[in-house]
């Protein structure tokens, strides 16, 4: 996605960096708006994803094959943010 000229915003809690990039340890510490949160982890993760999203007032939430979790994707949408779920 840095190719076509999206800022990506590494959210790891173990790295400094990603990618060259600065990483933070939650959605919470980035300094800018966050217009998409772009979710690669396990679907157990989804729920505190959901609620930081929200919190952040992102506009999206996109989330990886296989990373499913309904009732949290539920909320997200009821909270006004588009998804894109499995994909």
């Amino acid at each position: 996605m840095m190719e076509y000229g999206y800022e990506i915003i590494p959210v790891h809690p173990a790295h400094e960096e990603i990618l060259g990039v600065q990483c933070y340890p939650d959605l919470r510490s980035i300094p800018i708006r966050v217009d998409m949160v772009n979710v690669f982890r396990k679907p157990e993760a989804l729920p505190d994803l959901v609620d930081q999203t929200i919190e952040i007032q992102a506009k999206s939430l996109w989330t990886q094959e296989g990373v499913v979790h309904t009732e949290s994707t539920d909320r997200a949408l009821a909270a006004g943010i588009s998804i894109v779920v499995d994909q």
